[in-house]
Parts: C-alpha cells; structure tokens; sequence
C-alpha cells in the first residue's frame, strides 16, 4: 500500500506553493485547511486547475490562487 507522509499545514501550503498555487490569505487558508482537511478541498477539485492533468507533479496553471479551489468546494 502506498502511504504518504503527514504534512503539517504549513508544509501542505509549501507544497502548494510549490506546485504553482497562490494564496491572497494563507491565514484564512490554514483555517480552510484546518476544518476541511487538503484531501477535501485540493484533490476534490484540483483537476480543472491544473496546467496538464495527465502529469503527476500537479502543477497548477498560473494565476490559480486557493481561493479559485476553495470557492468551487464550497459550491459541491
């Protein structure tokens, strides 16, 4: 089975950042985060935000902020 390790939020936002997401909030995005988990909101709805959805790095288009991801989950 394959696990992935734990990641605080601090390092979930590193990821994403990472990968190309931008933040307006991360405060806000912490909470976010915090009450929904980053399973929930980032790989939920991801796939319409990234740059080629085929590659498994997940790198998003640019411009696409957690914001664009987080107002779409709570749209579901």
């Amino acid at each position: 089975m394959n696990t992935k390790p734990f990641l605080t939020i601090d390092k979930q936002i590193e990821l994403l950042e990472q990968r190309g997401l931008l933040f307006q909030n991360k405060e806000a995005a912490k909470k976010d985060l915090l009450s929904y988990g980053y399973y929930e909101i980032i790989n939920g709805y991801k796939d319409c935000f990234l740059a080629n959805p085929l590659d498994s790095e997940d790198k998003f288009k640019a411009g696409i902020t957690f914001e664009h991801i987080f107002q779409l989950f709570t749209l579901g």
